[in-house]
């Protein structure tokens, strides 16, 4: 799937820096370690530079070298003998036959015959530069053993030199009587440049979190364009891409990136054998591991010390571990972690760390002589080690010392502790509710969900029964895995059990799940700080008009609740606080995750797809957002939610009468609904058709809208209500005091999009709409809606407002000007630069357009070979009028 081949991704500087050698007796020398790109340079070279009409000889010494050649001479020439039909010459061609008959293991065993050897290539290589500009690439330089020979009979010859060689093991790989002009190290590319080497292997259409997945998952290859296409195309094998509404995604986030066992990390770890295997899967697994961690693997697995030293060493070299200041040993590269423990299998890295806690747990004779590392490796081991009620006090011990200063390793100590306890001993019931309480502070659902699996299963202590069906309700809500039949059946009931329990069952049900008085009711005992202050009810209101059900539980259980960072809950949450805060570039991409998530959970996917679709309108993909309504339906919970997003796709479209009629046509269902307190989307439901209303100078309906709201809020309450109530009064009665008040308290609550919609209010409201116009302006510039900014100077310009200037500079290309262009010279196409820039297509269209005016070129190709000559000028203002 690498589509691009004849181009590269960045190394505008790298070429920049060559292209000031093109034509002359010169030699640079570009230094790089595998996979980053020099390859790809060089290829880029040969393309533009045979553009321009200069005769390019391109060869790599790592393919075409022969064991007696030592100084590369036939890789040399070979090139030239494949295009000497094209060239013609006739002393070429007699100074090939000579080369030809010299190309012999015997020639390169006299001294002589070298001497003919170098006379006959420099007269080969003078004969070319006289036909014009020559130009010699020479790929993997250090593969040749003496390669001095190439090098230095090009550049006597007057040819411009351009040779790649690894970072390591070659220092000046040239004749003494060569220096480089110039030495260019290839740095890892930006995080920018490798989502557009991914976009360009996929025209477009992968989702931009791969790119994210594949970069984590690399750590310190995360800018090796060869590392990051090498897994891209493991993923692509192994089936784990599919497509969501017209985007590739990764079809289970959660898995592990690992690297390709053809890589040579992979290849440099497994040539050790078993004994290194184990080691860095050991160092893998582990959050810590340093030099004594090194001498009791050797003691427990009756290796010799000094040997894994030595191979620490030797991995340390090939940057296959790495090794800080304060001793601590790491696979630096999690996808190469990925691939060892992939590869020893989990039931055998939990056996390596058994024997080293019984090895650990026997020293000295007495139990735990080193207690932390004992304590890790115990929790390691899990099910390999049988549960050994002697073990529990010391885990317990070494689990309190954690636990202020590292939950995360204390959760795991009391988790081993939990293991080895007697269900019907004394320390049970202690150990369990610590847990289960430690494990909801540190967010891990996931686990929590298990250790609830296997309390039920074990033993059910009266006084931990309402903490385990309260973990039972968290860890199905978080994770999207309803709570299991036998758990339900056990808990279910007990005094308090029942409800967080009934609240998890709703919750899967798809029906109104935003109720923060029921989500109250149902965990607030958990928090075990008495009833919610008014400040923190306000609070919880307001996230309950956003959908953020992460935020409501952090108010409802306190400090003792941890927010999520993985599963669909955690996913959800991002969408609602981006959406709120006006961060909108990556929930589409969030939303495909969604998708894929494996959660059962109706509500937060409708919710989901309504965000969406709305963002998608909002950037002017309008058929995308209509694809994303229809998977919602017409039966949806969230009635006022669905019909606000509605109208928003159907005005964007031009049918602002139809918008109207859909809002006015789906008022009666919600009104009946907030009759009956669901209030999900009310607000931005009744702002929106209030807007519309407005461009209609609908007042009869305006001042309908406006009491409604009023009588609404009068009866439920809320922030919410209230800021809509003032926005209507703003638009239905001209009330500028009550518009600014609502713009005062959305300020307050960082709500971005509803604050740009408040700020028009006041526009419309005042003789001086120009800040409020300005400020509204900038808020869709941030949110990244060009349909929005149109719509806000469209209606500056009917009340007469000047528009806001935001160029700085109107005589020079502008940063995206210049991005533009390197991605035209790199072949992509409109929709691929779209991808890589964040844009919409006709956006691109139409920059394009403005380039062409600006630059006096009219054409991709015309604006190409003027940039690549450095030919590319900016017309004056005048000219360009």
């Amino acid at each position: 799937m690498r589509a691009e081949k004849a181009t590269v991704i960045g190394r505008r500087a790298e070429l920049a820096a060559v292209e000031e050698y093109v034509d002359e007796a010169a030699v640079v020398l570009v230094r790089g370690g595998a996979g980053t790109g020099k390859t790809a340079l060089l290829d880029e070279l040969r393309r533009t530079w045979r553009i321009r009409g200069i005769t390019v000889i391109r060869l790599n010494f790592s393919a075409s070298s022969t064991a007696w050649d030592k100084f590369g001479g036939r890789p040399v020439f070979e090139p030239v003998q494949h295009d000497l039909h094209e060239i013609g010459d006739s002393r070429l061609i007699a100074s090939m036959a000579v080369l030809n008959r010299l190309s012999l293991a015997e020639t390169h065993i006299s001294a002589s015959g070298r001497s003919i050897l170098v006379a006959e290539l420099v007269r080969l290589f003078r004969s070319l530069r006289g036909r014009g500009s020559v130009a010699v690439l020479l790929d993997d330089l250090h593969a040749a053993p003496h390669p001095d020979l190439a090098v230095w009979a090009a550049h006597q010859a007057g040819c411009t030199v351009v040779a790649t060689c690894r970072e390591y093991g070659v220092a000046e790989p040239m004749s003494p009587g060569v220096i480089p002009d110039r030495v260019l190290d290839l740095a890892p590319l930006p995080d920018e440049e490798i989502g557009e080497l991914l976009a360009a292997a996929t025209r477009g259409h992968l989702d931009e979190g791969v790119s994210a997945a594949i970069q984590a998952g690399l750590g310190t290859l995360a800018g090796n364009p060869g590392a990051v296409l090498g897994v891209f195309e493991q993923l692509v094998e192994n089936g784990r891409l599919v497509e969501v509404h017209g985007r590739l995604c990764l079809a289970d986030p959660a898995a592990s990136i690992a690297l390709p066992a053809d890589h040579h990390l992979v290849r440099s770890a497994t040539r050790f054998g078993e004994q290194g295997t184990q080691l860095l899967g050991l160092i893998a697994s582990m959050d810590r591991c340093t030099v004594d961690d090194l001498m009791i693997f050797a003691a427990a697995t009756g290796r010799d010390f000094g040997d894994c030293g030595r191979m620490v060493d030797q991995l340390v070299v090939a940057g296959v571990l790495d090794y800080d200041d304060n001793g601590m040993l790491s696979v630096p590269c999690p996808a190469l972690s990925a691939t060892l423990l992939r590869d020893l299998c989990p039931v055998g890295m939990a056996s390596l760390h058994a024997a080293i806690a019984e090895r650990l747990a026997r020293t000295e004779g007495s139990l735990f002589a080193a207690p932390a590392a004992t304590a890790d490796h115990l929790a390691l081991a899990g099910a390999a080690l049988p549960p050994d009620p002697a073990m529990v006090a010391p885990l317990e011990t070494e689990a309190t010392r954690m636990l202020r200063g590292d939950p995360v390793r204390a959760a795991l100590r009391y988790g081993a502790a939990f293991r080895h306890c007697d269900p019907g001993g004394p320390d049970y019931a202690r150990i369990l509710g610590t847990l289960l309480r430690l494990l909801v502070k540190i967010g891990d659902y996931r686990r929590l969900g298990e250790v609830v699996i296997e309390a039920v299963t074990e033993c059910v202590e009266n006084e931990h029964r309402y903490e385990l069906a309260v973990s039972a309700a968290l860890a199905a809500v978080h994770t999207g895995v309803p709570v299991p039949e036998p758990v339900r059946a056990a808990l279910a009931g007990y005094p308090g059990g029942a409800e967080p329990l009934e609240f998890a069952e709703a919750w899967f049900d798809g029906g109104e799940s935003f109720d923060g008085d029921r989500l109250e009711s149902a965990f607030g005992a958990f928090r075990g700080e008495g009833p919610l202050g008014e400040e923190a009810s306000e609070a919880l209101d307001v996230a309950a008009d956003r959908h953020d059900v992460v935020t409501m539980f952090k108010v409802v259980i306190g400090s003792g609740y941890g927010e999520p960072a993985t599963g669909p809950l955690a996913i959800f949450g991002r969408i609602a606080r981006n959406f709120a805060g006006g961060d909108w570039r990556g929930i589409p991409s969030d939303a495909r995750r969604l998708e894929l998530s494996g959660s059962t959970t109706p509500a937060i996917h409708v919710l989901a797809r309504l965000i969406t679709a709305e963002v998608l309108s909002s950037f002017g993909e309008v058929r995308q957002a209509h694809q994303w309504l229809e998977q919602v339906g017409v039966g949806c919970p969230f009635p006022a939610t669905r019909a606000w997003v509605e109208m928003g796709i159907t005005y964007r479209s031009g049918e602002w009468d139809c918008a109207r009629e859909r809002g006015w046509a789906a008022y009666v269902k919600i009104a009946a609904g907030v009759d009956r307190g669901v209030l999900t989307g009310l607000s931005s439901f009744l702002t929106r058709l209030a807007y519309l209303e407005r461009m209609d100078e609908g007042a009869e309906n305006l001042r309908r809208l406006r009491d409604d709201a009023q009588r609404w809020r009068a009866r439920h309450g809320g922030v919410s209500l209230r800021v809509t109530e003032l926005i209507l009064r703003g638009l239905a009665d001209n009330d500028y005091a009550a518009a600014t008040e609502a713009v005062g308290i959305l300020r307050e609550q960082g709500l971005q999009g509803e604050l740009m919609r408040a700020l028009i209010t006041v526009a419309f409201t005042t003789d001086e709409p120009r800040p409020w116009y300005q400020e509204a302006c900038d808020i869709a510039r941030r949110l990244g809606g060009d349909w929005m900014l149109m719509n806000i100077k469209t209606a500056m310009r009917d009340t007469t407002v000047a528009l806001p200037s935001y160029r700085k500079d109107q005589d020079a290309l502008t940063k995206l000007e210049e991005r533009i262009i390197d991605l035209i010279r790199r072949g992509m196409t409109n929709r691929q630069i779209g991808v890589a820039i964040h844009m919409k297509e006709k956006t691109v269209e139409n920059l394009l357009t403005r380039l062409f005016a600006k630059t006096g070129c009219r054409s991709r190709l015309e604006l190409t070979t003027a940039s690549i000559g450095g030919r590319l000028t900016v017309m004056s203002a005048d000219c360009a009028s």
